[in-house]
C-alpha cells in the first residue's frame, strides 16, 4: 500500500495516514493478535509494558458509518469507506490498535493492519491527540 490520507475523527492535531509494513512473518497458528501487539511496540519503539488499547476493525467502522459520529465529528465517511474496502480486500484479522491510552499519552499511535497473504503485517499508522 502506498501512502494515502484519510482524514481521523476531528481532534486538535489531525495526522495523515502513513503505511505501515512489517519484514517479519508472522505464520498462520501464531497468536496474530499478541504477535501484533508485539510487533507494533517494537516500531514505535516502546518497552513491552506499554499499554495497548485493541479495538475490532469491524466495530470501528461501524462508528464511522454511524450518523451520530459522522455529523458530531466531521468523519470524512467516504475516505473511510475506501480505506476499508482496501484493507479489507488485501488484509485479514483487521484490528485497530493504540500504542499507549488516554492516561500515559496525550498522542498515542494508532494502527489499522491486518495479515498480509505473505504473513507479514501491513496496514495505515496516524497519530490522535487526546484532550
Amino acid at each position: 500500500m502506498k501512502d494515502v490520507k484519510f482524514r481521523w475523527f476531528r481532534s486538535e492535531g489531525e495526522e495523515p495516514f502513513a503505511a505501515y509494513s512489517s519484514k517479519k512473518k508472522f505464520p498462520q497458528d501464531a497468536n496474530i493478535e499478541k504477535s501484533m501487539i508485539g510487533e507494533l511496540l517494537r516500531h514505535c519503539g516502546k518497552a513491552p509494558n506499554t499499554p495497548t488499547d485493541v479495538s475490532s476493525f469491524d466495530k470501528f467502522m461501524a462508528a464511522v458509518k454511524d450518523p451520530a459520529n459522522t455529523s458530531d465529528f466531521g468523519v470524512d465517511v467516504a475516505s473511510y469507506l475506501a480505506m476499508e474496502k482496501v484493507m479489507r480486500d488485501e488484509l485479514s484479522e483487521l484490528r485497530v490498535i493504540s500504542i499507549g491510552n488516554e492516561k500515559t499519552t496525550v498522542t498515542p499511535s494508532i494502527f489499522f493492519v491486518g495479515r498480509a497473504e505473505d504473513g507479514t503485517l501491513a496496514g495505515l499508522e496516524t497519530k490522535v491527540v487526546w484532550t
